[in-house]
């Protein structure tokens, strides 16, 4: 047993002054506690470092690195949803529900070309442009989710999809905030 320990602590002493694994692991946590406190800032804490830390470009990123990789996360997400409305749509039969997709499948539709514009902002550093763009996609977010709440008991078949979408706007708008 006085052995193993033993042999522990070496092991342990041995990780720790390293000088690969004791700077990689400092600059791990830099880049952790910089995702952290950028997501701090914002309203949606646990989407924005569960998102950011999932994306592997974030480590090592300042505030300005992370705020474009969520705006490159809103632009994928906002794609994935439009294929899923497009999907959902070839498979109804109801009326009522085509109707609700194909006003989703528009306002998705414009989604993507307002984070697109609102990248091209970004990098432009027109910040307060990017932030208006990605306004207009959090309502159509907001909106697409709205209509298929118009009727009591009914849900979106989107799930969660609108209220995602619409946190990573917030998020990116927020950390763009964070730049000016």
């Amino acid at each position: 047993m006085a052995d193993s320990v033993f042999i522990l602590k070496w092991v342990l002493l041995a990780f720790l002054f390293h000088p690969l694994s004791s700077s990689s692991a400092i600059a791990t946590m830099k880049n952790v506690d910089t995702i952290e406190k950028a997501c701090k800032r914002t309203s949606h804490v646990d989407l924005c470092v569960s998102s950011l830390e999932s994306d592997k470009r974030s480590f090592g990123e300042d505030y300005h690195g992370l705020a474009r990789i969520s705006l490159e996360q809103a632009l994928a997400k906002g794609n994935g949803v439009s294929l899923q409305v497009l999907k959902l749509l070839s498979e109804t039969s109801d009326d009522v529900m085509a109707t609700d997709l194909t006003e989703c499948g528009r306002r998705y539709s414009n989604i993507v070309h307002m984070v697109e514009d609102s990248l091209q902002a970004f990098d432009s550093q027109s910040y307060v442009l990017a932030q208006f763009q990605l306004s207009s996609c959090i309502f159509d977010a907001s909106m697409c989710k709205q209509a298929f709440e118009e009727q009591p008991g009914r849900r979106s078949p989107l799930g969660d999809a609108n209220d995602i979408m619409e946190g990573l706007c917030v998020i990116s708008s927020e950390l763009i905030h964070l730049l000016k």
